[in-house]
């Protein structure tokens, strides 16, 4: 019997079998008081700035809407790393869909965090729809 066979044959069996390779398991939303104060970054009435906690966490959300191809995304955090980003997930709530960034103050410091909105196809070929940028102190 050649060496090989039995792999063969185990392999075979599980592409008969339809077996379907292990997907990566996503990180369920943390409770609500996990995830801090949330600031609505797509809320006319957002704070210009944040001010955070060395080890709270802290998050900012962006109503998802299904008719418009711009897309929210998080483009910068702050170069002195003051903050981290813990997760990023999807959340329903009462009245629609949002998406929750989690942030996390790790070292007292100041910077900003900035997100984009833009049309996935278009991106890095056109500026995009729309900046938010959020200044942050960590302290």
């Amino acid at each position: 019997m050649h060496p090989f066979l039995p792999l063969l044959i185990i392999g075979g069996t599980a592409l008969i079998l339809g077996k379907k390779p292990k997907r990566k398991t996503i990180k369920a939303l943390p409770q609500p008081e996990a995830r801090g104060t949330i600031f609505a970054g797509d809320s006319p009435d957002r704070p210009d700035g944040i001010t955070g906690e060395i080890g709270k966490n802290f998050s900012i959300s962006f109503t998802v809407d299904t008719l418009s191809p711009c897309e929210w995304k998080l483009k910068a955090t702050p170069p002195d790393n003051s903050i981290e980003h813990v997760l990023t997930s999807r959340d329903q709530f009462e009245s629609g869909v949002r998406d929750v960034y989690i942030f996390k103050g790790v070292k007292a410091g100041e910077g900003s965090i900035v997100f984009h909105c833009q049309h996935p196809m278009l991106e890095g070929k056109a500026p995009p729809e729309d900046v938010v940028e959020f200044l942050t102190k960590i302290s």
